[in-house]
Parts: structure tokens; C-alpha cells; sequence
């Protein structure tokens, strides 16, 4: 049943990303409706971002991105990418992989791709 619900996001994504963010950030609380999909657990939230920015790469709006000055982006790269490395090694030396997997895919890739869904957002 909550499928159907991601079905009105995907299409107002497809006429208006700004909209389909404005809905993604009303609907933080979501991250507790937790679903299984092909055995892999995840969230509404998650499949709502992941939905928006599936429909913003087909749509070209990863364009925006090739505007920016690279020299803006400098001072964020060099941080996100330790984020990054960190996260990964503590996956690696973790002895429950899968459990490490999971709180790296919820605590730094998720937010990471939101964060970039509400800039590319702001920015066009």
C-alpha cells in the first residue's frame, strides 16, 4: 500500500523537482516506515529520495552541476571525501558487515544524496 504513495511522488517529480523535495522534507518522519524490497531493508524515505533522483537524472538536471565554478567546490570536496573514507574503513574493519553496510547506506549515503537533491533544488 505505501508503494502507491511513491507513484504521485515520481510523477510530481517528473513536472516539478522542487515540489517532489518540498514533499521529501515534510516527509522526514518516514524514515520510520521501514519496508523489504527483494529481501534488502529500507525505508519510504530512502525510496522517495532515490525515486527523485532517479527522475532529475533522466530528466538532464544533473546539468546544473557543470555550471558551478570548480573553485567553489574545492573547499567541500576535500572534507566530503574524508566523510567518505571514513565511513568506508569503518565498514572494513566492522565484524558485522552487513549491519556496518546498512548504518553507512542510512547515516552518510542517504543524507549525502539529499543534501545534493536540495542543492541542485536551490540552485536552478
Amino acid at each position: 500500500m505505501l508503494f502507491l504513495l511513491l507513484i504521485p511522488l515520481t510523477v510530481l517529480a517528473w513536472y516539478s523537482r522542487r515540489w517532489a523535495v518540498l514533499v521529501l522534507l515534510a516527509a522526514l518522519s518516514s524514515y520510520v516506515v521501514r519496508v523489504v524490497i527483494f529481501g534488502l531493508p529500507t525505508t519510504w524515505l530512502e525510496l522517495g529520495i532515490y525515486l527523485v533522483i532517479i527522475v532529475s537524472l533522466v530528466k538532464g538536471d544533473w546539468r546544473v552541476w557543470l555550471k558551478l565554478n570548480q573553485k567553489k567546490l574545492l573547499p567541500w570536496l576535500i572534507p566530503l571525501v574524508l566523510w567518505l573514507a571514513s565511513g568506508v574503513l569503518a565498514v572494513l574493519v566492522s565484524a558485522d558487515v552487513c549491519l556496518a553496510l546498512g548504518i553507512w547506506k542510512g547515516f552518510i549515503i542517504d543524507p549525502l544524496l539529499f543534501c545534493w537533491l536540495v542543492a541542485t533544488t536551490l540552485l536552478n
